[in-house]
């Protein structure tokens, strides 16, 4: 029935219909690859953001491993003057008195009494 339509049509009223169809598929064909595989510009957008994620990331790593240095200088210098306290004491009971000040400042492990 369409292609009986079709060539009841005057020559240029085909040709108009042909480009019609033939415009009507290349713009189908087209929004379906720009659906499929997204357009150029989400494509800039997508890696511009993964671009900033793993600058974000990288920067939250190197500022987590410079804390966790800080913190672990920290504590091993805290540990050293506890050990020295120890080492410095003039007798068991100040020995005794100095561990258990370091430990109750470094791990929270303190006497009740």
């Amino acid at each position: 029935m369409l292609l009986k339509f079709f060539w009841e049509l005057s020559n240029v009223q085909r040709f108009v219909a042909f480009v019609a169809v033939l415009l009507l598929v290349v713009c189908l064909a087209v929004w379906f690859n720009a659906w499929l595989f997204g357009d150029i510009k989400t494509e800039r957008n997508i890696a511009e953001n993964q671009t900033g994620a793993a600058i974000a990331s990288g920067s939250d790593a190197s500022n987590s491993v410079g804390e966790n240095e800080t913190e672990a200088n920290k504590i091993e210098r805290n540990v050293e003057d506890a050990q020295r306290d120890v080492n410095t004491a003039v007798d068991a009971d100040d020995a005794d008195r100095a561990g258990r000040d370091g430990l109750c400042a470094l791990f929270g492990v303190c006497d009740e009494g």
